[in-house]
Formats: C-alpha cells, sequence, structure tokens
C-alpha cells in the first residue's frame, strides 16, 4: 500500500491581500456593512474583543472570525491533488461559461465571473421580471510543482472543473559536504 505523505499548501494566500486592492470587493463590502444581519455581527465581534480585553493571554488577540462577506459572496471550492494534477472544483450555479474568466498571473490563479440571470413572466393581468446579478472572484496561489503553461478548465452544470499539470520540480538528491577552505 502506498500511503502519500499529505503535504498542505497555502492556496489562499494572496486572497486576502488581492481583496484590498478588488474593487468589485470594495463595494461588495460596502453593501455588506449597510445590512442589518452584517451590522448585528460587527457589534458582537466588538463585544467579544471589550470583554475579553481585560483576560490574561487574551489581551489584543485577533479574533478569527470568519469574513461573512467572504462566505456570502464567493463560490465554494474543493481542491484535490493525485500524482500528476490539482484539481480544483469551484460551485458557481447560475454563471453561464461565457461570463467566467480564469486568468494566470505568475504563480496566481484568478477565477472571477458574473452571474446575470433574468426571469420574466407575463399573464393577462401580471407582469414579474427578477433579476439576479453579482459578481465574484477567487485567487489562489499555486504551488510551485504547479505548470502554469498546462491548465485545463472544463464547466458542466454550474460546476467549473480546473485542472492544473504538476511538474517535476529539482530537489537535492542527496546531502553534501561543502570543504571549508582558507583564505
Amino acid at each position: 500500500m502506498n500511503i502519500k505523505k499529505f503535504s498542505p499548501w497555502n492556496w489562499f494566500r494572496d486572497e486576502k491581500a488581492k481583496e484590498e486592492d478588488n474593487p468589485i470587493r470594495t463595494a461588495q463590502n460596502q453593501l455588506m456593512s449597510a445590512n442589518p444581519l452584517m451590522q448585528l455581527h460587527s457589534e458582537m465581534d466588538r463585544l467579544f474583543d471589550n470583554a475579553f480585553r481585560n483576560f490574561p493571554g487574551l489581551a489584543g488577540r485577533s479574533w478569527d472570525w470568519p469574513d461573512m462577506s467572504t462566505l456570502m459572496l464567493a463560490p465554494s471550492l474543493d481542491i484535490k491533488d493525485t500524482d500528476d494534477n490539482y484539481i480544483i472544483n469551484v460551485e458557481i450555479p447560475g454563471v453561464a461559461r461565457d461570463d467566467v474568466d480564469i486568468r494566470v498571473d505568475g504563480n496566481t490563479l484568478t477565477i472571477s465571473g458574473e452571474k446575470k440571470q433574468e426571469e420574466k413572466e407575463e399573464k393577462e393581468n401580471y407582469h414579474c421580471i427578477e433579476r439576479r446579478y453579482g459578481a465574484f472572484e477567487r485567487t489562489l496561489t499555486l504551488p510551485q510543482d504547479a505548470n502554469v503553461d498546462n491548465i485545463d478548465a472544463k464547466f458542466k452544470d454550474g460546476v467549473l472543473t480546473v485542472s492544473i499539470q504538476r511538474k517535476a520540480v529539482s530537489s537535492p538528491k542527496e546531502t553534501r559536504k561543502i570543504e571549508v577552505k582558507a583564505a
């Protein structure tokens, strides 16, 4: 039985930094701050911070509560690694294939898109139009062995599957001693 050692990689390292520079995320955060539930969430954070301020070891502690705006607006994704590929599944129901954009910049993979949905129903004395719009963006930091020149993306039934081929990474084959010489 071949047991593979799990080596975690921080795929989301650059996502938080990029959120601050993203005009879409900034606009979404402004909308979320106007939401009464988000205001309640912020107030609860403030109350917890104040309540634990005077406890030894907890003063100045950063509470890692999830960012609710990110949870609600960022599509969920699964990352799986095999011996040959990294496979990323992104759930984006209601988004058309043509409204999805995938870009690679160095070791950063950005998946973005926009949901544009309109439902129109007309009857004799009834006229209803519902529109749903929203943009999203996920930024992933690729591992060193990701082959950015060989990325494949497929879209089916609201799920985007991105497959990134792995490449061999050179590593030192053996430990060797370096002789120290007199100058």
